[in-house]
């Protein structure tokens, strides 16, 4: 199979994988946001936002790297994923520990600790998945890492509908058993397809954990970084200065953001491995990266224009009359997804030049900005400035990104190439990655 076939076929598969996982995930937010309502619903956000800050720190950078380091010797792949699980492993442990005693002392958890303790158990499992996930990627299987996301969703609804079927009531406590178990299931499954491409065991040489570790951590404290102000600063902020209440609003149309953003994730996630092995290719990478960035405009403003238009049917067909304060905060986010879109490229660039260190910086300074801001208007205006915020510091990255990828690389697209492409695109989608 061709190189323009491979990623074509791995970006087709991840979008239909998405899309079913998408379409679980919004019947399973039907269900939630009507069974358990604003307040408890925004407690649900709250818990599985921070979860997930958390698990971002498990990776710390090292499933990218993993990646990156795979894609250009192929012949150490099953030692390079040994290192890299074994390394998450420990970390992992520490990460468990750390937010369950975060659980017993920060005053937002109270009356929450018990479902808390429940789901932080997905920090542990979802190590496996992932890295599974990492190890199909660099074969190109993102078909079968698209259906492990599919396996997580479909089984956490098939729980929450059985409930439903015996008249169980739904809480949040039976809510984080079905997340972590859902979780700790796809990671089998993701072990299982693993073990027919490639054998490797945990690798526990301190060496090879330092290496990888010293590569990834700038990357691990850039993703650290993002998640941050990606979701989890907001939930907390809202959590602590307002309600449970804002949080829920925020926290659905957040979701939906999220969702979307998966639309540039698929493409390079596609890409990633080929722009690592093609680093040195200056035109080459010169022109995926016109024909990516291209794709990615045109999503990210066909996204826009219609999540504006249509906020106000998608909010009442998952939620209800009762949400329909998230309407407008999902307008507001719309153009943080625009701008995440064209974030992803310029991050995945900065990952395979071996410019993490740079990424962190413009993170970090993009992150004190959204602490900030949040800190002084999320108290006055809740969900409306943490809206705003979040488009803020999406743009602020996207503006420092594209200057040094410009200034140092010379990756750039002028308008009219953009106009060419697109047409290109909509033309020829199949043989537009013949690069």
């Amino acid at each position: 199979m061709g190189l323009k076939t491979k990623v074509f076929k791995n970006t087709v598969f991840q979008i239909a994988g998405r899309s079913l996982t998408i379409l679980i995930s919004l019947l399973t937010t039907a269900v939630l946001t009507r069974t358990l309502g604003v307040e408890t619903f925004g407690d649900y956000v709250f818990i599985t936002s921070i979860v997930l800050l958390f698990v971002g720190l498990t990776d710390f950078g090292t499933i990218t790297i993993g990646v990156r380091e795979a894609s250009v010797s192929l012949e150490k792949k099953e030692k390079i994923f040994g290192s890299v699980l074994s390394l998450r492993i420990i970390i992992s442990l520490f990460i468990f520990i750390a937010f369950n005693l975060l659980i017993y002392f920060l005053p937002q958890f109270a009356g929450l600790r018990e479902p808390s303790l429940i789901a932080s158990f997905v920090i542990l499992f979802l190590i496996l998945r992932t890295t599974m996930q990492a190890v199909l990627q660099v074969f190109l299987r993102l078909d079968l890492a698209s259906f492990l996301e599919v396996i997580a969703s479909l089984l956490a609804l098939l729980f929450i509908g059985s409930f439903l079927l015996l008249g169980i009531k739904i809480n949040l406590f039976w809510l984080m058993i079905f997340w972590s178990v859902s979780a700790l299931a796809s990671g089998i499954a993701g072990l299982y397809y693993v073990k027919k491409l490639i054998s490797f065991k945990l690798n526990f040489n301190k060496d090879d954990l330092f290496k990888i570790f010293k590569q990834a951590s700038p990357l691990g404290v850039y993703l650290l970084v993002y998640a941050v102000y990606d979701r989890g600063i907001d939930s907390f902020f809202l959590k602590t200065f307002v309600n449970s209440e804002a949080v829920g609003f925020y926290g659905l149309a957040y979701k939906i953001h999220g969702n979307l953003i998966f639309g540039a994730a698929f493409l390079m996630n596609s890409l990633f491995p080929i722009i690592s092995a093609l680093k040195n290719d200056e035109e080459r990478l010169k022109l995926i990266f016109k024909k990516a960035f291209s794709v990615l405009f045109f999503f990210g403003l066909l996204s826009l224009f219609l999540g504006t238009l249509f906020a106000p049917l998608i909010i009442r067909i998952i939620s209800g009359a009762k949400f329909v304060l998230s309407v407008n905060i999902l307008r507001i986010l719309l153009f943080a997804t625009f701008f995440s879109f064209l974030n992803h490229l310029n991050g995945y660039l900065l990952i395979s030049l071996n410019e993490q260190k740079k990424l962190l910086v413009f993170s970090l300074f993009s992150l004190i900005l959204n602490l900030v801001l949040n800190t002084i208007f999320i108290p006055r205006y809740s969900f409306w400035a943490a809206a705003a915020v979040t488009v803020l510091t999406e743009g602020l990255i996207f503006v420092l990104t594209s200057v040094y990828l410009k200034r140092k690389y010379q990756l750039t697209i002028s308008g009219q190439e953009l106009k060419n492409n697109l047409f290109l695109f909509l033309k020829k989608r199949k043989s537009f990655f013949d690069f």
